[in-house]
């Protein structure tokens, strides 16, 4: 094995003979090329136990809660089928012709790829429930798609594209016809918007890139790349989520992260391998000597449910303003803080949701990714604003994002906003004559991260009062994001 080096460390350290993870770490299924069969490792690093098989059966790919595993297998007709089985590989059903399956992180669809909407492989999504329930994702025409995957938040779903994109690199030379990593949003509808190269041109040459997989928290990727030049091997790569700062760290193929994020398993001709990224240890988890193991799919038993990374955050300012005029009423929350600024990256890669709360009184929303406008301001000083402009049929007319100025701004109409009512039914203003709130949380997440700032307790308060009916509660220095 090569030993690759990672910012002059190096990442990948031979274990000793015969060395192997034990534990919940062998929990590993793959398929034997030779026969057919999908096994799954037993800790003690040999062939492991049959779970399919033999005969054609490949692509295993083990459910979030570890309770099913999806595979794909090759029908005497030539045609490829997944199905699904139990954990013990019983109890078996054909969902949908196609191959390549991954689960959704609620375990209620299948992503795969498919002929069935041109002559060339798309990725699609299935419900294992209602297998009539297909939903298109990839709309590259013409090209061939493979190895789709959702993100932990189920808000992307990414994959291989094999695309006629002619890429320059600085010393000149052009290449095109490779594989490479894309990603496509999807809407809170559970449609799919278009998609986007992920992984860049950083290697002179235009590796074939495969093979994506999300850690767990959904904050980095990992895929296959192998260059076009003679004799070139394929390599581990672990990048950024939005693709950014891909670095090889071991020599192998079909990379996986295992549930806690902690090691990638990975094949290696006759075996699959797996890497610590902490220790940079290498150890068997199942050899087959003279055969070829590959697509391992790590199985959990104790799932954990997946969140964003929310960071607390000491907000600078927030400004609620309540029009109690009954011709004129709105609501608005402009909040600053440092945190705001970092959203721009996310908003691009999945939809965003917006919780505002004061006093217990609860406003959510959903923002789709496919309704964000981008606007560029002054471009030499790089002002950017995302803005939500279909917002029609909800309670909010707007929702900025500022991100030089680390800003947030929503803004309802109509009064729709907390709205509240006496015994009479009449419309009561959020903020109080006579007191300030005494708590206020602003949560927002985009994509696979967020943000969340608590104003209360210790804040500062002022409630300055207008002739139009205006109230302004403005906050500042927020004194702990503890509460959020």
């Amino acid at each position: 094995m090569t030993i690759v080096a990672l910012a002059g460390t190096a990442l990948a350290t031979a274990a000793p003979a015969g060395a192997t993870f034990g534990g919940d770490n062998a929990e590993v299924a793959f398929t034997v090329g030779g026969s057919g069969s999908i096994h799954m490792s037993d800790g003690a690093g040999g062939a492991g136990l049959l779970l399919l098989g033999p005969g054609a059966h490949d692509d295993a790919s083990w459910s979030p809660d570890g309770t099913r595993i999806a595979y794909t297998r090759a029908e005497p007709t030539g045609a490829k089928i997944i199905w699904v089985a139990d954990a013990a590989g019983q109890n078996a059903q054909p969902i949908i012709a196609g191959e390549d399956p991954s689960w959704s992180p609620d375990g209620t669809r299948l992503a795969f790829v498919t002929k069935q909407f041109d002559a060339k492989f798309d990725v699609a999504t299935v419900a294992v429930a209602n297998p009539a329930d297909v939903k298109r994702v990839s709309l590259s025409y013409g090209f061939d798609d493979r190895d789709p995957v959702y993100s932990p938040s189920g808000t992307r779903i990414m994959y291989a594209s094999l695309r006629d994109e002619v890429t320059q690199y600085p010393s000149g030379n052009i290449s095109n016809d490779s594989w490479n990593i894309y990603a496509a949003p999807m809407y809170s509808d559970g449609t799919f918007g278009n998609d986007s190269r992920l992984i860049g041109a950083a290697v002179e040459g235009d590796p074939d890139q495969t093979n994506p997989e999300f850690s767990p928290d959904g904050t980095r990727i990992t895929f296959a790349q192998r260059a076009k030049t003679p004799g070139a091997v394929s390599q581990v790569v672990v990048a950024n989520a939005d693709g950014a700062l891909p670095q090889v760290v071991v020599d192998g193929a079909d990379p996986v992260f295992s549930p806690d994020g902690l090691r990638i398993a990975y094949a290696s001709g006759p075996a699959i391998r797996a890497i610590d990224l902490d220790d940079h240890q290498v150890a068997d988890m199942a050899v087959v000597a003279g055969d070829m193991l590959v697509r391992p799919s790590w199985r959990t038993t104790n799932p954990t449910p997946w969140a964003p990374q929310m960071t607390p955050v000491f907000g600078e300012s927030l400004k609620i303003q309540d029009n109690v005029d009954p011709e004129r009423r709105y609501f608005k929350v402009d909040m600053t803080s440092p945190a705001i600024s970092t959203l721009g990256d996310a908003l691009q890669q999945g939809s965003a949701t917006l919780r505002v709360n004061i006093d217990g009184v609860e406003y959510s929303h959903d923002l789709p990714l496919g309704n964000w406008l981008t606007i560029v301001r002054r471009e030499e000083l790089k002002r950017y604003r995302y803005v939500d402009m279909k917002l029609e049929d909800g309670p909010i007319k707007s929702v900025v994002i500022d991100m030089v100025r680390g800003r947030l701004i929503l803004t309802g109409k109509d009064g729709q906003l907390f709205r509240r009512t006496d015994a009479a039914g009449n419309v009561l203003p959020v903020l109080s004559t006579a007191a300030a709130p005494s708590l206020v949380t602003v949560e927002f997440v985009a994509g696979e991260v967020g943000f969340c700032a608590a104003f209360g307790g210790e804040t500062r308060w002022s409630v300055p009062r207008s002739p139009t009916g205006t109230r302004t509660l403005t906050a500042k220095d927020a004194p702990s994001p503890a509460a959020c």
